[in-house]
């Protein structure tokens, strides 16, 4: 039983020693800078999707108004639906979001493609616009889900070392040192640091809990 409770206690002081609130820093700067890249991505492949998808909607309402003033989309007739695409491209430009105007398109594209003229290649083809948006549509529905992947582990990681900061730094102004080879903890920084950790439980949004966290790193950084 002695053997044991010394082995515990060695554990113990070990662990003690092992703490390092870098270890918990460079896990969050690590996940910060994947989500930041897939932001980055989404921002990029957000302004294409959105041009291609608007110029195909915009294609799409003018070409399927000749088509039905023609009666006809290639071989087929298309009156009624015709009618039924013009409520969807209305609907379409007055979507209240970004979310309801991608489900609108959808269905004006599943439509799109039930109609295939069958006279080959024309001059104009409404197909072009099709294949760009379907490209940027693709290329900007894989953003997304990359910066999804990312949220996760950057936001958990955040959380984490924002929480072992905001107990860490409370020992260490209690102690006037960071560590054998860091400068003294003045009260002032301590009493920032505790203002900015409460602050970022706070938070009303995700963007501000960022800069709070980059205040909180920035402070430590400098000790």
């Amino acid at each position: 039983m002695h053997h044991f409770l010394k082995l515990a206690l060695l554990g113990f002081v070990y662990s003690a020693m092992a703490f390092d609130l870098e270890d918990y820093a460079t896990t969050y700067r690590a996940t910060r800078d994947a989500y930041l890249k897939a932001a980055n991505e989404l921002k990029l492949a957000t302004g294409p999707y959105k041009a291609a998808r608007d110029a195909y909607v915009a294609a799409t309402a003018t070409y399927t108004k000749s088509l039905y003033e023609r009666r006809r989309l290639g071989e087929k007739e298309m009156s009624g639906d015709a009618s039924h695409l013009k409520i969807l491209q209305s609907a379409y430009w007055n979507a209240g979001s970004s979310e309801s105007a991608d489900g609108t398109v959808e269905n004006i594209v599943k439509f799109m493609d039930t109609f295939k003229p069958s006279n080959g290649r024309k001059l104009f083809d409404l197909e072009d616009y099709a294949t760009t948006y379907r490209a940027t549509r693709d290329a900007y529905l894989k953003a997304a889900n990359e910066l999804k992947l990312a949220t996760g582990p950057y936001k958990a990681a955040r959380d984490a070392y924002v929480a072992a900061t905001a107990t860490y730094t409370k020992s260490l102004y209690e102690r006037r040192r960071l560590g054998e080879s860091k400068g003294k903890l003045k009260s002032s920084d301590a009493a920032h640091l505790k203002v900015l950790q409460d602050a970022y439980w706070h938070a009303g949004s995700s963007e501000s809990a960022s800069h709070t966290a980059e205040a909180i790193e920035k402070i430590l950084s400098s000790m």
